[in-house]
């Protein structure tokens, strides 16, 4: 039978974990991403009236070792006008 997960990330700092324009690229694990299929999103953590026209990206996501399927690298980037604190939520279905 199949399992489902979730892990959730903030990044808080003050004045913005992520600058406007700027492009970060985080470390998970090691966690047991074998065999499973993983989606990431992330997402301003607060509703701030700042962030009403905040665009994050996540651009990138792989395997650092793929054979060993142990640390998710994960980047992300700020379109946005300013810079914005944010989560980022990792889950999946693993069998």
């Amino acid at each position: 039978m199949a399992s489902t997960f979730a892990f959730a990330y903030d990044y808080v700092a003050p004045g913005g974990a992520l600058p406007s324009g700027q492009e970060r690229t985080y470390s998970y694990g090691p966690y047991p991403w074998a065999n499973a299929a993983v989606a990431v999103s992330a997402h301003p953590s607060a509703p701030e009236p700042l962030h009403l026209s905040a665009i994050l990206e996540v651009t990138r996501v792989r395997f650092k070792d793929p054979g060993e399927s142990r640390y998710l690298l994960v980047s992300v980037r700020n379109h946005g006008p300013s810079s914005i604190n944010f989560q980022l939520v990792i889950g999946g279905v693993r069998p």
